[in-house]
Parts: C-alpha cells; structure tokens; sequence
C-alpha cells in the first residue's frame, strides 16, 4: 500500500494533475478516430454530395445512432475490460478519465448537428452544386414548417449522451453498460421532446 502511495505522489510529482486531462483526451480522440471519421463520412455525403435528407431528422437520426453505438463503450470500457480497479488507481482523477471519455464524441456532436443545420435550413448544399449543375437536387427544398428540428438536432443527441455517459459511469455490470445507450437515448426523447413541444407552442410537427 505505501509503495503504491509512493508511486503515485511520485507521478503526481513528475506530472501536474491539470496535464491528465490533455492527454487523456488526445488518447481518446485517438482511439475513436474511425468512429468519428466514419460517421463524418455519412454525414457528409447525406448533406453535401448527395443532398437528399432536407430535414434535420436526418441529423437527429445520426447523432442518436452515435451514442448508441458508442457512447457507453467508451465510457464504461473499464467495466467491460474488467480493469475498472487498476484504472482508478493511477493518478488522474475519476473526473478526468469521465470527461476525456465524454468531450470527444460531445465535441463531434455539436459540430456536426450546428454544421448540419445550418446547411439544411439555409440550403447550402443545393446552393453550391446549383453553381455547377442544374436539376432536381439542387433546386431549394421545402422550408421545414417547424423551427423546433433545428435545436433538437443539436440538442436531443447531446442529452441522450449525457444521460448514456452518466449510466454508464455509475455501471457496475457489463449487462447495464448494454443497455445504457437504449435507456439514454429514450430518456432523452421523453424529456427534450414534450419541452421543446411546450417552447415550440405548436402540437403539430412535420
């Protein structure tokens, strides 16, 4: 216990605590890069090269799909490595293993969802390829009739990964971290959609 002790200060002596979160999340972006890159990839061609999803459940759709996939993985990794003790051992802080598991995929979403947004309700895409091109797809579409889309497209996935992030987190068992992202993404849905229904003031949604 005292050598463990001393190893410890001696890390901590060697490393200031404010420097774990750094590179805790430059290794967490590291190893999500292909889930990130793959989901950029759909995002990108669903919006920009083929620009057929002209509303923003499409983004609602992907950041959802996001968090299910891996949100609960990536922060309850320790649980299903069963290296949960060894990892809470070392010298960064649970805070910090907890928001360098959470930012990256936080960070993609709120880019993506704010990006694509904005490109669906000012028409960019068919704005761009209408410089090239003629025809269908790059006519404007139709103006989604509700703004509300448009928050809850950058919102809802957000929640959803708070709330899958949090059960994780407090997950003991692999079974739980299974089922985190169902229960997260449905959490999220009954809170965010009755409130945004209630600011939007409008019951019909299309």
């Amino acid at each position: 216990m005292n050598s463990m002790t001393s190893l410890t200060q001696m890390k901590q002596e060697i490393l200031p605590t404010s420097n774990y979160l750094g590179i805790l999340l430059r290794r967490e972006f590291a190893e999500s890069r292909g889930w990130y890159s793959t989901f950029a990839v759909i995002w990108f061609v669903g919006l920009w090269i083929l620009p057929i999803f002209d509303h923003p459940g499409y983004l609602v759709f992907l950041g959802l799909l996001l968090v299910f996939l891996r949100t609960a993985s990536q922060v309850g990794i320790d649980v299903l490595d069963g290296t949960e003790e060894f990892t809470f051992t070392q010298p960064p802080t649970r805070a910090d293993v907890f928001l360098s598991r959470m930012l990256p995929t936080a960070i993609f979403l709120l880019i993506s969802g704010v990006l694509g947004s904005l490109a669906i309700a000012f028409n960019l895409p068919q704005m761009l390829w209408s410089i090239c091109f003629s025809g269908g797809l790059v006519e404007p579409f139709r103006p989604v009739m509700s703004d509300i889309w448009y928050p809850m497209a950058v919102l809802l996935p957000l929640t959803s990964h708070v709330f899958t992030g949090g059960i994780a987190a407090m997950s003991t068992s692999r079974n739980t971290i299974g089922v985190a992202g169902v229960v997260g993404c449905v959490l999220a849905w009954l809170i965010a959609w009755p409130a945004f229904l209630l600011v939007d003031g409008r019951s019909n949604i299309v």
